[in-house]
């Protein structure tokens, strides 16, 4: 079945008008809610289009056109309204941004899904297609959101992103329900909302920058202040971190290390621009970089090197995650991922395995069979876990 195209749904473009839909939807218990946006040369996401939706109404509401959102935010605040999203990671970085907040209370359906035997991060055409058996129209997945007067096709396409989102939501709670795992997703929901999540963080740029870890220290120091600075530059001007300086750049600035404009305008893709408003700062920083002491300049976690009998019990714990989450129906993905795993093998206490509704399907018996209580297998072609 195809999507309703032909549903009308209301173009919020003025303070009145959002106040309005906004106070009849204030008396939902849920609320699905979307937005479009755009962010090709800006550091910050630009809402395009913010779509809401309950049981009697669905509305656009363009960004553009409004000046106070007090209205919305009192609903998208509101601790008795449960905001639904579809792979919401990015839609809260736009509130977040917008109004220096993360909404709760939320409910993820691409995270509940996962629970319900889904694929991992499945897409929202692929849910609605699977529950609702509604196929979406996916032609407008490219429009330009950001382009005024937006056509009435593209309104009715970006309200299909909430209208059968909410459809979604209350059958995956009834389902949630039903196999007692609503609980489940309140640790995931709890890491949506952190807002350092979506604080940048200058001191952390360097982490953007691959093989950091084989460079000398040297090196290092001047990718970690040249990330930082550039950053903040980014932050400041509101303009892709590339838009400064590429990553590459970085890198070759760190290994030339360039003591003059000169040399610093004949490293490959410098663009001059980029040397005449910035040069002098980067070669301040270069010379700043080179006199660091080790302990100021970041170390990245090296990465895991198991020994073979690690990497053996690595692969027998994968199979013992697998059979769990066939026998569940959730995605062995989310259960637990390699690098998860790869901390159980080597004993860490907080690995996520180990505590929480993970560790009631799957970390006791994979504990077990660390212990020697459980054994792997086959019977009548099939590997199975059997008690020792």
């Amino acid at each position: 079945m195809k999507a309703n195209t032909s549903v009308e749904t209301k173009l919020v473009a003025n303070n009145e008008d959002l106040n309005s839909i906004c106070l009849q939807a204030s008396n939902s218990k849920v609320i699905a809610v979307d937005t479009e946006f755009k962010r090709e040369t800006t550091y910050y996401p630009k809402a395009c289009l913010i779509q809401i939706a309950t049981e009697d109404l669905t509305a656009c509401i363009d960004p553009f056109e409004i000046d106070d959102f007090e209205p919305l935010k009192a609903i998208l605040y509101s601790p008795d309204i449960i905001k639904i999203f579809h792979a919401g990671r990015q839609d809260l970085e736009i509130f977040y941004f917008l109004f220096n907040k993360i909404p709760t209370p939320i409910f993820d359906t691409q995270i509940a899904a996962t629970l319900l035997g889904f694929p991992d991060q499945v897409g929202y055409g692929n849910l609605t297609k699977k529950m609702l058996n509604v196929e979406l129209d996916k032609s407008l997945t490219r429009a330009d959101w950001e382009k005024r007067p937006i056509p009435k096709k593209q309104i009715n396409y970006a309200a299909n992103d909430v209208i059968y989102l909410l459809k979604i939501y209350h059958m995956q709670i009834q389902q949630l329900n039903e196999t007692k795992r609503l609980d489940w997703l309140k640790k995931d929901f709890d890491f949506l909302s952190n807002e350092t999540l979506y604080k940048p963080s200058p001191t952390d740029a360097w982490k953007k920058i691959k093989n950091y870890n084989r460079m000398n220290k040297v090196q290092r120091c001047i990718v970690y202040k040249i990330s930082e600075w550039r950053e903040e530059v980014a932050l400041k001007r509101n303009r892709p971190r590339t838009f400064v300086i590429k990553n590459q750049s970085i890198i070759d600035l760190a290994n030339q290390r360039p003591t003059n404009l000169n040399e610093l305008q004949e490293i490959r893709d410098i663009h001059p621009n980029l040397v005449k408003r910035d040069g002098q700062k980067l070669l301040e920083l270069i010379e700043a970089a080179s006199s660091m002491q080790e302990s100021d300049c970041p170390q990245a976690k090296k990465p895991v090197i198991l020994n073979n009998d690690q990497s053996l019990l690595l692969s027998s714990l994968q199979t013992v995650i697998q059979l769990n989450a066939k026998k569940h129906k959730i995605d062995s993905s989310y259960l637990c991922t390699k690098k998860e795993l790869e901390r159980v093998v080597l004993e860490e206490d907080d690995a996520a395995l180990l505590h929480g509704w993970r560790y009631e399907l799957a970390g006791k018996d994979v504990v077990r069979f660390m212990n020697g209580e459980l054994i792997l297998k086959v019977k009548n072609g099939t590997v199975q876990l059997s008690e020792n």
